[in-house]
């Protein structure tokens, strides 16, 4: 959570007297938290003026106030008395705090009466102050702004020179307003808790699994700060010197190695964790990134070309993906052999392709290489080759010609036996577990073992529904560990590479993000969240199947947090398909009421995960009063390939159908859901989906579409990733011989069916879904004379990572369900104005 510090609170007196009448929704400030009085003292005054020529007033040697965290056992609640009047003894220091929590956006009045001179605080900067003693009590108004979730702490320090009263309210300036006073440390999940302290964010573990370095990033005023923490099994040593923060362990010593600058150039080091020492392994090293080898002896380079720079006036474009003006196309990688030993610094390839390191063979002889074509003109439009190469002889052998099919090709502990990785319909369909007629997404990835001698595969996971991630592999067995997606979780499994057995391993999370494993496969560690709760970090024992807490960040930040429940429910269609969910409910639930219901998804063809702390966070949106349902509909990986293959060749088709019907359906199974009030949300694909929703229901009463797709032609042209995903979302369908696909789901070419009002929010620099997706749906809906908006993130790829600007663009989502939803428009009128240009 974050650390609101109260400052000092002394004790008082209280007492009666009447003040002048407010509004019936006053909150009058009844309850404060407290600290032992303090004698009022002034300075000795060496001088009638300080280094500026200022005199001092009441607060100049206040400035710097001392904080207590809330619950401090110095603490005392204090509470005023039936007429909310508060006496102050003279000759007397007080400082008294208390909280303001909201589940919406709120603005009030602050009123202060009180004859003493005072300093406001309010979220710990100054709001207002009064330097003079006042014969008869007035009251001052300060303006109050108050962000939904978060608490803001509201402070007052008084000097009581004389015998005085104090009566303080905060007035609501809307009828119908959620705001609250508290004393207790009581918070919801908000949008501050992601911008503000400490996230875990990766592990990686040393071969002999002792060691962990546990890596987090900690937010300071809009500012990350990284941090890496080195572990010795569970017990914590300390944080890692800058440098060795970077480092990486060696492939079978416990060691981190990193680089460093010296009056040689740049210089390998190593770093012993039993021991703090540092050691330097190699001098004079070449520059650019590289992998060690399993021998520690030699590295393998990557060394880059890069071609001509693209022109600022004409330019000629030299491929699909050149004429983006993206960096990339224009780069190319070719890989080189650094040997300690003999300095020996050579060319492994050479050649205008790139060549990527796939694997390095566990005596450090071999390596495996992958060369990719992108000029290719048949679907999905590039080819990958693998070969093998002997280091010493350059000897190399063609492992597979080139093909889409394969995504990852390495050595196993046996002799002649590789690991691959690759999409259903690798080796002839091997994988290939659908019935006959449908295609294969070929974002489902499945493990084989090919047998180098027999030319022949073996496929582990085709009757095995979740999808495989990413795998890491025992050096001393036939013994694998990986992660894949089930469904709506991220789990963690084992599989044993000669029977073929695939068992679970027990994570106490739902959603696995950064793991690591030991070189045995025996000890693993990994960083993970919950649906209600922030990542934690865990050490892991295969044989005992067991996890043990390394770092419960979230009992550091969320025990004063009240979180919603969180409930698994499904949708049956009319043909008795399942559309899975899940939703959230407020942390204050009253069956009683009726909420408005938001309803994210995705669509595309991953799932909606168990996250608990993202921009578009469930629990946050639930803690401002909504009920959040989340649909993972058709065409998603996670339930098998036959649940995923529906996504391709749809565009919106079954999947909208599926929203719209679990939408209606959770409402009429929920009554405390106002049907009246549901608002839609999605980014990217599910963006498009947001569109594409709009135009075949009025169901909604708002929605929000980020980086959405509005048209997919022109998404297919200029997008990054518009060719190479459509192969999968469009199999052989292009605008010349499938034009009623590209129209007739394009979103723009049905916005005359969209009535719903629409936010359409984009980064400025988006490669992957161009801006200009928004800016044509926004100017179509404006010629038809629909609700619509349209906020521009500058300077903002697909995701919008700077923090200023991704707190301002979360804001103006949440102001717009409030302003649709809530019946409020408040938030959104004072973010961007009314103007007539």
């Amino acid at each position: 959570m974050k650390k609101v510090l109260f400052p000092i609170v002394l004790s008082l007196l209280v007492g009666g007297q009447a003040f002048a009448a407010h509004p019936t929704d006053t909150l009058t400030i009844l309850h404060y938290r407290a600290l032992p009085v303090t004698k009022l003292t002034a300075p000795m005054e060496t001088d009638s003026v300080n280094l500026y020529g200022k005199s001092r007033d009441s607060f100049t040697s206040l400035t710097d106030l001392p904080m207590v965290a809330p619950e401090s056992p110095l603490l005392a609640d204090v509470t005023a008395p039936a007429d909310t009047v508060i006496r102050l003894e003279g000759g007397r220091l007080y400082r008294l705090s208390t909280a303001i929590l909201s589940t919406s956006y709120e603005k009030a009045s602050l009123v202060v009466s009180c004859t003493m001179p005072y300093k406001l605080y309010f979220d710990g900067k100054v709001l207002g102050e009064k330097n003079r003693v006042l014969t008869n009590p007035q009251e001052d108004h300060y303006d109050l702004t108050i962000y939904p979730s978060a608490r803001r702490t509201l402070s007052i320090a008084i000097e009581a020179r004389d015998s005085a009263k104090l009566v303080m309210s905060v007035v609501p300036k809307r009828s119908g307003h959620t705001l609250s006073l508290r004393t207790d440390p009581v918070e919801y999940m908000s949008m501050d808790f992601g911008l503000t302290e400490e996230t875990l964010t990766g592990v990686r573990m040393s071969p002999s699994g002792r060691f962990t370095v546990l890596s987090s990033v900690r937010i300071v005023d809009l500012k990350r700060l990284y941090s890496t923490v080195l572990y010795e099994w569970t017990r914590r040593i300390g944080t890692l010197p800058d440098g060795v923060a970077n480092g990486s362990w060696m492939p079978r010593s416990d060691r981190l190695y990193y680089t460093v600058q010296t009056d040689l150039g740049r210089s390998l080091m190593t770093y012993d964790p039993a021991t703090g020492a540092e050691e330097l392994l190699c001098e004079a090293i070449p520059e650019g990134s590289f992998t060690m080898a399993p021998s520690e002896d030699r590295l393998i380079f990557y060394r880059e070309t890069t071609g001509d720079k693209h022109s600022t006036y004409v330019d000629r474009a030299l491929g699909r993906d050149d004429h983006r003006g993206l960096t990339g196309p224009r780069t190319r990688y070719d890989l080189y052999l650094f040997d300690f030993a003999t300095r020996d610094y050579r060319p492994l390839t050479y050649g205008y392709r790139s060549v990527g390191l796939e694997d390095i063979s566990p005596d450090s002889r071999r390596i495996i290489y992958s060369v990719t074509d992108e000029d290719v003109t048949e679907s999905p439009f590039y080819a990958t080759a693998y070969y093998e190469m002997d280091l010493e002889t350059m000897a190399v052998d063609t492992l597979f010609a080139p093909t889409s099919d394969l995504s990852y090709v390495g050595y196993t502990h046996a002799p002649g036996q590789l690991l691959v990785l690759g999409n259903p319909d690798a080796f002839d369909g091997l994988g290939r577990n659908l019935p006959d007629g449908m295609t294969t997404n070929t974002y489902e990835t499945d493990i084989y073992l090919y047998d180098r001698r027999s030319r022949t595969a073996k496929v582990f996971t085709k009757d095995f529904a979740p999808s495989v991630q990413s795998v890491r592999l025992a050096q001393d067995r036939m013994q694998a560990l990986f992660r894949a997606a089930d469904r709506d979780y991220q789990r963690l499994y084992t599989l044993d590479l000669i029977s073929g057995k695939i068992s679970p391993l027990p994570v106490s999370v739902d959603y696995v993000g950064s793991y690591a494993v030991d070189a045995q496969c025996k000890t693993f560690a990994y960083v993970g969240e919950c649906a209600n709760r922030v990542a934690n970090a865990y050490l892991g024992d295969v044989t005992r199947r067991t996890s043990s807490v390394l770092r419960d960040l979230a009992s550091e930040r969320m025990k004063d947090m009240k979180v919603g429940s969180v409930q698994d429910w499904s949708f049956t269609m009319p043909d008795g398909s399942q559309v899975p969910g899940r939703f959230y409910l407020p942390p204050t639930f009253d069956p009683q009421k009726k909420y408005p219901l938001l309803v994210y998804y995705y669509g595309g063809t991953s799932p909606v995960g168990r996250m608990f702390d993202w921009y578009y966070s469930q629990p946050m949106y639930a803690a401002q009063d909504y009920v959040v349902l989340v649909l993972n509909p058709s065409g998603t990986i996670g339930w098998g390939q036959e649940y995923a293959s529906r996504h391709v060749n749809a565009w919106g088709d079954r999947t909208a159908d599926e929203i719209i019907a679990a939408t209606k359906g959770f409402v009429d199974s929920h009554p405390y859901v106002n049907g009246k009030r549901i608002g839609c949300f999605g980014a990217s694909y599910g963006g498009f989906m947001t569109q594409y929703l709009l135009t075949k229901t009025d169901l909604f009463a708002c929605a929000i579409s980020h980086a959405g797709i509005s048209a997919l032609s022109s998404y297919w042209g200029q997008g990054t990733w518009g060719i190479g995903y459509s192969t999968v979302a469009s199999t052989d369908s292009y605008p010349w011989n499938n034009p009623d696909l590209y129209a007739k789901h394009s979103p723009l070419f049905r916005a005359d069916k969209i009535h719903t009002p629409l936010l359409l929010t984009h980064g400025t620099s988006d490669t992957n879904v161009p801006f200009g997706e928004s800016v044509q749906l926004y100017n179509a809906l404006k010629i038809l004379g629909r609700p619509v908006e349209l906020i521009r993130v500058y300077g903002e790829d697909h995701h919008v990572m700077e923090l200023h600007r991704r707190q301002i663009w979360m804001r103006s989502m949440m102001a717009w369900f409030q302003k649709w939803l809530k019946d409020d428009p408040t938030w959104w009128d004072d973010m961007y104005p009314e103007r007539h240009y």
